[in-house]
């Protein structure tokens, strides 16, 4: 099982030290290289379920399993690998606004291995998401569907088994949040990627295989829609890729 949950619960205090809990007691399993999306209200967990598989943070109660270790209790060095192994796409984009394109898609390879191939590979995934001609521009130059497609390259640029993307159309327009969604499932399929996608919209999650819907911390409901179609063209694009090893 590529991901796990075990009986996880997270709870926050509130800057007016309040309790609240985020996520309550889930169980969940995610095969590897399927898409998954999350679906539920704002505050239901599924940002906080993202950051528990991704490293960000540490569950209150239970497990969180990704290859069967447990990532709460990773440390140091190790902790560091398991994030290195996870790329992650929000809505916000998060570039950094001083850096050029091409740099703000490198800066997780930092300290990484072979800059070199670094740099090839990040040239690369800018011309599969159609921005090699913007590598030299800052993230203002840029319309806010082309700070995401350059948000997905610095999500790829480690060759991550696994891509968690949080409400990655959520400030983008219809189409443009398809073919966002296009490139993930390109990835998925070109690299064997597991993806986990949050998101309000039933369109954008339809296009994954399955739906697990939380609500006040619990799952709602989960619901296999069956393999979705994959967009050739960019599969094939990604695939010709050589992934980037330090």
């Amino acid at each position: 099982m590529a991901i796990e949950l075990v009986g996880v619960t997270k709870d926050f205090t509130t800057p007016r030290r309040r309790h609240a809990r985020a996520l309550d007691d889930v169980f969940l399993q995610v095969v590897e290289a399927s898409a998954v999306a999350l679906m539920g209200p704002s505050g239901s967990g599924k940002s906080t379920l993202l950051h528990l598989v991704g490293g960000l943070d540490r569950p209150t109660e239970g497990q969180v399993l990704v290859d069967g270790r447990d990532v709460g209790a990773l440390k140091g060095r190790a902790l560091a690998d398991h994030r290195r192994s996870v790329g992650f796409v929000f809505q916000r984009f998060n570039l950094i606004a001083s850096l050029t394109v091409l740099d703000n898609v490198l800066a997780p390879t930092i300290g990484g291995g072979d800059a070199r191939a670094a740099r090839r590979r990040a040239l690369d995934l800018l011309e599969v998401v159609g921005l090699a001609a913007c590598a030299g521009v800052t993230p203002d130059a840029l319309s806010g569907g082309e700070q995401q497609r350059v948000a997905l390259a610095r999500a790829l640029v480690n060759s991550p088994r696994f891509l968690l993307a949080d409400e990655p159309t959520g400030a983008l327009d219809t189409a443009t949040g398809f073919e966002v969604v296009d490139l993930i499932g390109g990835l998925r399929e070109a690299f064997g990627t597991t993806v986990l996608l949050a998101t309000h919209d039933y369109a954008v999650a339809a296009r994954c295989e399955r739906i697990v819907t939380l609500r006040d911390g619990r799952i709602a409901s989960d619901r296999t829609l069956g393999a979705p179609a994959e967009p050739r063209t960019t599969a094939e694009r990604l695939g010709a890729l050589r992934p980037f090893t330090d």
